[in-house]
This record gives structure tokens, C-alpha cells and sequence, in this order.
């Protein structure tokens, strides 16, 4: 074989060797956590990887290796806009010790790689540890100028850490320190329109401020001393409102303002006090009321309507009460509920006990009259010319055939006769006429007190009948 076919024969195995081992690598790489591309272009890979061989141990460390290289590229990436002069020499050293990995992967001292790709790592993150203190006592001091209210020293140090790293909680405290001028003057607004008891604008003001900086405590307390204020401002104009209602007995009105103060300071000594004035004076208001309204119905001789407005007097402070004329009262409605009933039905006065009744009832007006009932004394005297009338005798004769039996509905029943003789009071009577085997007949007759004598013929021949006769 010539030396011209023995080059070309290399070169083809070589080509063949580098794109199966730059397979396997991307296998190798892509297969754990999509590992970044490394450039190995240069490098002479001919170890098999595949199959069988993927778990060999060479192949491991190899896998290892690229794991490593990985790592240290993505912290170098991490880490490059953070680099400052202090550091720049171990920074550097890291990357010389990447390079004699690079030299041991292309050389395929796979393991020695792996170890100073680690190596190099560890140098990255021990600046990173460093950065990340210095960052935090950087943060730390700029903080602490700030709550010292040292804002320039403090800006100083943050526009610093604005530098090196890019941080949302920087670039506030650095507007909140550019813009603290504004606060001071919104502040200052706010605090000139409260004393003015402008709230609204006060309010506005307020806002304007903790929109630049929400966290600054001047302005915080600001915030509550506004919303107390306006509070306690709008607490005492309404309890104003409440002692001017109050004034003019109007209670309703009062009241409502009470429920609204309460709104507002719902258990302040004020609201207690006004609470109190309000209960005493609405009593003495309705007791007065009620009082005036009793008396006159009183004097109208409205005694129902007198002994409900005595009740509600009553209801507020029973203390108040007179027992005489409460008792005075109940009798008069007694005495009128008993008079009506007498009054539109007279004939039952023909009872005994009816009788009784409205007699009795004189009696109690008689005792409830005086000068000044002048309704009681009228009912009283046409009470007693209806006492007059039915206290009177109306004599009733009666003549039979002996063979009738008499019934004078809810008075008496009477064998048969021939000749009977009864008194009785005036009113509505009913007499039944009746007779074994023969149909009774029933007849009314109203007896006035202007009779003297009713003459009655009663008989049950063939049928029973009842009729007036002439004496």
C-alpha cells in the first residue's frame, strides 16, 4: 500500500472517529440536564461510549468531566459582570486552572479534568460567597445610613451597590431618597390643610407623598393623625347636629344622630354622656306629653283614650302613677261598657238581674260624677228615667178553657187555668200557647211602660191560639 493511500486512509478514519465521538459527547451532554455545548472540535475523541460501554467506568469519568466543565461555565457566566479589581486575580487564576482541565479533556485524562474543572469552580464560588458578603455589608451600611437618616452617605453607598448588581429593592430606597424633598413638602402640605380642617386636600397631599415612598413613618403617622382628626371632627359635628335636634325636642332627628356618631367612635365617653341626655330628656318629653294628653281626654271624658295615654306614662315610670285615678279610670270605662249595652238593649231590662245590673252601674257613675262630667251627668240622668220606667208593674190577665198549658219564655210556665193574673217589668215577652196533640203557637208582645193592663185570651181547641181581648 502506498504512504498517499495509508494518509487518505487516516484522515477518513479520523473524520469517521471525530463525528461518532461528537455523537456520543452530545448524547452524553444532552442526556444530563441539557448540559451546555462544549467546543471539542479540536479534540481527538475515539472512545466508544455507546451501548454497552455507556456505564464503563472511563466513559463515566469522561460524562464527569463535561458535567464539571458545565458547572464551571455557567458560574463563570453567572459571575463576569461582577468582577471588580479586588478579585480580578483569582478570577483570572480560575480560568488558568480551566484551561489545564481543557488540556487534560482534549488529553483524555478524564478524571485530572473533572478534579480541575472542580478546582476551578471551587475558586468562582468562593468570589461569589465573597461578592455576596460584600453586597449584604454594603446593603447593610447603606440601610442603616438611611435609617439614620444620613441620606446622603447613604445614596452614595447604594448608586454603589446600583453598580455592581441590579436590585428592585435598591433602586427604591434610591428614588425614595432622590424624592424625599417632594415627601417633605407634600408632608408639609398635607399637615398645613389639616390644620385647617381641609381634609380632602390634606388627604390628597398625604397620598401624593406615600406614593413616592410608602414606607417612611413621618408620613405613615401623618396618614393616622389625618384620619383621626377628620374622624373626630366629623364625631363632634354630628353630636352638634344631635344637641341642636334635642333642643327642639325633635327626638327622631336625635336620635339618627346618635346611631350616626356611633358610626364613627362607637364607645367614647361623649357618645355615652349624649346617650344619657337623650334617655332623660325623651322621658320627661313623653311623661309631660302624656301627662297633658291625659288630662284633657280626661276632661273630654274620652276615658279609654285617657287610660291608654295613663299606660304609656306607666310603661316609662310606673313610680308616676296615681293609683286613685287609674282606679278612677278603669271604673268609668266599666260604667260606659255596661251603659251601652243597657242603653240599645232596654227590654232586657224586663229581667230582674239585667235590672240589678244597670242599677248597680247607677251607683258606680254616681260615685265617678261631679261638676265637671257633664257627659256622665247627662248619661247618668237618662240612665235613671230608664230605671224609672222599668221599675214599674205591668199587670197581664189572662182567661183560658182550662186546658191550655202557658210558657212565658225565660220567666214562668203555667199549668192550665182559667183565669190568671201575673206583674211583670216592661219589655219584650214570649208566650208560648200549647196542648198534647196540637200545634203550639208562639207570639211576642212588647210591653211599655205607658200599659197599665194587657188583657190575653189563650186557648188549643182544634188549634192553639193568643190573642188580645178588651177588658
Amino acid at each position: 500500500m502506498s504512504k498517499t493511500k495509508v494518509v487518505v486512509i487516516l484522515i477518513l478514519a479520523t473524520v469517521l472517529i471525530f463525528s461518532i465521538a461528537t455523537l456520543i459527547v452530545n448524547k452524553s451532554i444532552n442526556s444530563d440536564n441539557n448540559l451546555t455545548e462544549v467546543d471539542i472540535k479540536n479534540l481527538d475523541l475515539d472512545l466508544d461510549c455507546t451501548g454497552v460501554w455507556e456505564d464503563s467506568p472511563l466513559c463515566v469519568e469522561r460524562k464527569n468531566a463535561f458535567i464539571a466543565l458545565q458547572n464551571f461555565d455557567r458560574r463563570m457566566s453567572d459571575l463576569n459582570e461582577l468582577v471588580q479589581e479586588s478579585n480580578i486575580n483569582n478570577y483570572n487564576q480560575s480560568k488558568i486552572i480551566k484551561r489545564e482541565g481543557d488540556k487534560f479533556l482534549k488529553d483524555e485524562f478524564y478524571f485530572k479534568a473533572e478534579k480541575k474543572y472542580k478546582e476551578a469552580l471551587d475558586i468562582l464560588n468562593k468570589l461569589d460567597s465573597d461578592f455576596s458578603k460584600n453586597i449584604n455589608e454594603l446593603t447593610n451600611k447603606a440601610k442603616y445610613e438611611y435609617n439614620n437618616n444620613n441620606l446622603e452617605k447613604a445614596l452614595e453607598v447604594f448608586l454603589e451597590l446600583k453598580k455592581i448588581i441590579k436590585d428592585k429593592e435598591i433602586e427604591e430606597y434610591i428614588s425614595k431618597i432622590q424624592n424625599r424633598d417632594k415627601i417633605l413638602k407634600y408632608n408639609l402640605e398635607a399637615q398645613e390643610n389639616l390644620l385647617k380642617n381641609k381634609f380632602k386636600i390634606s388627604r390628597e397631599k398625604n397620598e401624593d407623598a406615600l406614593l413616592l415612598d410608602n414606607q417612611y413613618k413621618p408620613t405613615l403617622s401623618l396618614k393616622l393623625e389625618i384620619i383621626e382628626k377628620e374622624k373626630q371632627f366629623n364625631f363632634t359635628l354630628i353630636l352638634e347636629g344631635f344637641y341642636k335636634a334635642l333642643d327642639s325636642n325633635n327626638f327622631f332627628e336625635a336620635a339618627a344622630k346618635i346611631e350616626e356618631a356611633a358610626k364613627i367612635i362607637p364607645n367614647s365617653v361623649e357618645l355615652t354622656q349624649a346617650k344619657n341626655i337623650f334617655i332623660t330628656k325623651e322621658r320627661k318629653f313623653l311623661i309631660s306629653k302624656y301627662s297633658s294628653e291625659k288630662n284633657n281626654l280626661i276632661k273630654l271624658e274620652n276615658w279609654s283614650d285617657a287610660i291608654n295615654s295613663l299606660n304609656k306614662i306607666k310603661k316609662i315610670n310606673s313610680s308616676l302613677i296615681d293609683s286613685s285615678e287609674e282606679e278612677y279610670l278603669l271604673n268609668a270605662i266599666k260604667f260606659y261598657k255596661l251603659w251601652a249595652i243597657h242603653k240599645n238593649q232596654p227590654n232586657r231590662l224586663s229581667s230582674s238581674d239585667v235590672f240589678d245590673e244597670m242599677t248597680n252601674n247607677y251607683k258606680l257613675g254616681k260615685k265617678l260624677s261631679n261638676s265637671e262630667t257633664k257627659i256622665l251627668n247627662r248619661d247618668l240622668s237618662e240612665m235613671s228615667s230608664l230605671i224609672d220606667q222599668y221599675s214599674k208593674r205591668i199587670v197581664i190577665k189572662f182567661s183560658s178553657d182550662n186546658e191550655t198549658y202557658l210558657d212565658i219564655l225565660r220567666f214562668k210556665k203555667f199549668n192550665p187555668f182559667e183565669e190568671l193574673s201575673i206583674s211583670v217589668r216592661p219589655g219584650e215577652y214570649t208566650f208560648v200557647a200549647k196542648k198534647p196533640g196540637v200545634e203550639s203557637v208562639i207570639k211576642k208582645y212588647e210591653i211599655t211602660p205607658i200599659m197599665k193592663v194587657l188583657y190575653l185570651y189563650i186557648s188549643c181547641n182544634n188549634s192553639c191560639k193568643i190573642r188580645e181581648i178588651n177588658g
